[in-house]
């Protein structure tokens, strides 16, 4: 057939065009950019804010994890953990002379906070932060029906930092800051207790309502409670938790835009899946048991020997990461070791966000 000849109307040059932008679409960005230099045609595609869109939808979501390091100016290392692969990509970071005492905070759409800077690490674009968001940073969302990028964070109240250990817990009062203003609004919340331990990583976020871990105690006993944050009506309340034991490990996940969670003891050799049913707006719901993951002792003794090892689900498919030292094991939802990434003489850390490489552009971090 001839370069340029039609088929009913449509050009056969149009529709190779087509295939190679659905393509384009589901390369990660560091490979898009490597296209654009390859060909100037590959170049036109794969610019412009349709394709940025349609590249951002088919990118999925990776797990961080976090290692010492004194070859950064940040002090530990960041990377992406890729299961198709196999492999960790390095995470690039702000400029020189942001907070090197910090890792990164909160993620949305591709954009993370870190270090008192905002940015798209796929385009490496940066622009300082709010000065006076020095607390804990909860939630990093776009807004639904303003489309704005908002934050939500918590500080002791009449302080700019926590107390120390043998100061008097002050209650604690939220905030949310929209991207672009500089004054935050306070958000009411008499929910909380005066001595609370907050996840403040092990977040979920559906159906525009977060979905707060966190831990009282209570005389040596910890408690575990989930506080729901509506974001469109910018409000709080309770929600059941499911039946997990007060001195096991719990944490919160999102399973295919359904509320889950897992439970483990210290010991991390298997972990209980539950999941929320019910309706959220008509807070009518409850928790049924889904599934057990168990985790063989050989599987991760052939790594390490002896001591601890921390354990913590990543992904909607349920799968596992599991940091010991000098390895990170990744294993499926059935039990199953899937793959491993070696580190030297350390520890990784298993972070609570997630990372997916977006092309938009945002007009707050254009302008730096």
């Amino acid at each position: 057939m001839a370069r340029g000849r039609k088929f009913q109307g449509i050009s056969f040059t149009s529709i190779l065009e087509d295939i190679q932008q659905e393509i384009l679409a589901r390369l990660m960005a560091k490979s898009v950019f490597r296209c654009r230099i390859v060909w100037w045609a590959w170049h036109r595609l794969t610019s412009g804010s349709r394709f940025f869109l349609e590249h951002h939808l088919h990118q999925p979501e990776f797990p961080l994890v976090a290692t010492s390091s004194n070859d950064t100016d940040l002090g530990i290392s960041l990377g992406v953990v890729d299961f198709c692969v196999s492999g960790i990509h390095p995470l690039a970071t702000p400029p020189i002379g942001y907070n090197c005492q910090c890792s990164i905070e909160a993620s949305c759409n591709g954009l993370v906070i870190i270090g008192g800077y905002i940015g798209n690490p796929s385009t490496r674009q940066w622009a300082p932060f709010a000065a006076h968001v020095d607390s804990i940073v909860v939630l990093f969302l776009a807004h639904q029906l303003s489309s704005e990028y908002r934050v939500l964070f918590w500080r002791y109240k009449g302080v700019s930092r926590p107390p120390s250990p043998i100061e008097v817990h002050c209650p604690i009062e939220y905030f949310v800051l929209t991207v672009g203003c500089k004054n935050p609004r306070v958000v009411k919340c008499l929910l909380m207790p005066k001595m609370p331990k907050i996840e403040y990583e092990l977040i979920v976020f559906i159906q525009n309502r977060l979905f707060l871990h966190w831990r009282n105690r209570a005389e040596s006993i910890c408690y575990h409670k989930i506080l729901v944050f509506d974001t469109l009506a910018e409000t709080f309340r309770h929600t059941k938790t499911p039946g997990v034991k007060t001195c096991d490990q719990m944490q919160l996940f999102d399973m295919e835009r359904v509320l889950a969670a897992y439970s483990s003891t210290y010991r991390m050799t298997g972990m209980r899946i539950f999941i929320m049913r019910g309706h959220y707006e008509r807070h009518n719901t409850f928790w049924v048991f889904h599934h057990r993951i168990k985790l063989l002792k050989f599987d991760i003794r052939r790594f390490q020997e002896q001591g601890d090892w921390w354990a913590k689900i990543v992904s909607k498919d349920c799968d596992l990461l599991v940091s010991c030292f000098g390895m990170l094991l990744h294993f499926d939802k059935s039990g199953k070791l899937a793959g491993k990434f070696k580190y030297d003489d350390d520890v990784p850390v298993i972070l609570g966000q997630k990372l997916k490489y977006s092309l938009i552009e945002h007009r707050f971090v254009l302008g730096h």
